[in-house]
């Protein structure tokens, strides 16, 4: 249902474009075949026998943030080669938003942001206190 809404898909495409430039920089794949993933990933989110619940796919926020994980990896890597990586950056920032009382990590992402406040949360918990830059970035509202 969510990539249904265009403001949703535009956003997800815009992630995956600067995930797989980074791809592309780091391990030497080719333009068109990333982007033929991007395209095919895409289709497959949005048939609706295949859906996967958000509460499924947002849950375990601490261990999705991780340093070496989905976001904050490509993140620091962009950073450290000039690559883009706005999109991602509001994505890992939207991640820290999220809240949910049946949902154990949720609630200590939550409790640890209302604590240290969200840059001492992503410096301590994420680990990203060598990164300050990106840690500022992330910080920033739109």
């Amino acid at each position: 249902e969510a990539v249904a809404d265009p403001v949703v898909a535009d956003f997800a495409m815009k992630v995956l474009d600067e995930l797989g430039d980074i791809i592309i920089h780091k391990y030497g794949y080719g333009v068109e075949e990333i982007r033929a993933y991007e395209i095919n990933l895409c289709k497959r989110g949005a048939i609706a026998e295949m859906k996967d619940e958000i509460a499924r796919v947002v849950r375990n926020p601490i261990r999705k943030l991780g340093i070496a994980d989905r976001l904050v990896a490509p993140a620091i890597y962009a950073e450290n080669h000039g690559l883009k990586n706005e999109n991602i950056i509001k994505s890992i920032r939207n991640i820290t938003k999220y809240y949910s009382p049946d949902d154990e990590m949720s609630v200590v992402m939550h409790n640890e942001i209302e604590t240290k406040g969200l840059g001492g949360f992503l410096k301590e918990t994420i680990g990203l206190i060598k990164y300050p830059e990106l840690v500022e970035k992330i910080c920033k509202e739109d």
